[in-house]
């Protein structure tokens, strides 16, 4: 597996947007938008981003999330991460990284 690594200060912009503006999101409003009411008590701080691409959407055998994205905010800056397979069989490094962003405190 392959990483890349990317911290974004709070003060870089994503169009008009300051990066830090995602803390300070509203989680009412991000629970309605998401149409999930299970996110009113969200702390913005300890969110995870993730994305991946995979080889298909079918199912079955062949199917392959070959990238892994991953975004969390990390002492004020968004951490970005992006796990690469190389090839085929390399997903246990990719898990096992994944497991630790999914819980980490």
């Amino acid at each position: 597996m392959h990483l890349v690594e990317v911290f974004l200060p709070a003060e870089h912009r994503h169009g008009d947007a300051p990066v830090a503006a995602a803390l300070r999101a509203d989680p009412a409003l991000v629970a309605r938008l998401a149409l999930d009411d299970g996110l009113r008590g969200t702390d913005m701080r300890r969110l995870l981003l993730l994305d991946t691409e995979t080889t298909g959407l079918a199912g079955g055998t062949g199917m392959l999330a070959f990238l892994v994205g991953l975004g969390w905010f990390d002492e004020g800056r968004l951490r970005l991460e992006q796990l690469f397979l190389r090839r085929p069989g390399e997903e246990g490094p990719m898990l096992s990284r994944l497991a630790e962003a999914l819980t980490r405190s």
